[in-house]
């Protein structure tokens, strides 16, 4: 998968950004396929530094496994939509998960209780 290097760290990402300096192939595993590889069920917690990205297009048989999830959500500094964030709380919501917002503004960090 192509990851995105950028001039300052914190703004690497999958995501192109105007500060990309380079594109690098990176291995990637989808959460199904890392549930298969690592043989734990349930998984008591995850911590994602990924802004959430896999989590609406995860199975729900899946995330019904996991039993906390700390993910950072870059809303506060516009690296991720707000509209995407409200997205993928909603599908966590409706799965069973309840969300506390661990920030003062936006839902940079962001606990989730199944």
């Amino acid at each position: 998968m192509p990851f995105h290097v950028a001039t300052d760290s914190v703004f690497s990402s999958l995501y192109p950004t105007s500060s990309v300096v380079r594109v690098i192939e990176v291995r990637a595993f989808s959460l199904p396929d890392l549930f298969d590889l690592i043989e734990v069920r349930p998984l008591d917690l995850l911590k994602m530094d990924i802004e959430g990205a896999v989590l609406n297009t995860c199975p729900p048989s899946i995330l019904r496994q996991i039993r906390q999830i700390s993910v950072e959500f870059h809303d506060h500094c516009d690296l991720t939509p707000a509209s995407e964030v409200s997205s993928t709380l909603a599908h966590l919501h409706k799965l069973g998960f309840f969300s506390v917002r661990m920030s003062r503004h936006g839902h940079h960090d962001t606990w989730l209780i199944n």
